[in-house]
């Protein structure tokens, strides 16, 4: 498949921005849960490979959405 990873800043919770994401109708992994050992930094593991060029937007400005709405995105807003 295709995938992208998205670093999140310091402290920014990986699994309740999936948990948002996935409440707005995106799906995304966290990074986290590749992991041994609990990182400092998070992420989002995303897949593209599925999703048709004319959805892009708009699954892109729901998961901006869904990443205001945690702590530490609050720029977003």
């Amino acid at each position: 498949g295709l995938h992208v990873l998205v670093r999140l800043p310091d402290g920014v919770d990986d699994e309740l921005v999936t948990r948002h994401a996935r409440d707005a109708g995106v799906g995304v992994m966290p990074l986290s849960s590749y992991a041994i050992m609990r990182r400092p930094h998070g992420g989002l593991v995303i897949g593209y490979g599925r999703i048709h060029e004319t959805a892009i937007d708009g699954a892109v400005a729901l998961l901006a959405k869904a990443l205001a709405m945690c702590p530490g995105m609050e720029a977003l807003q």
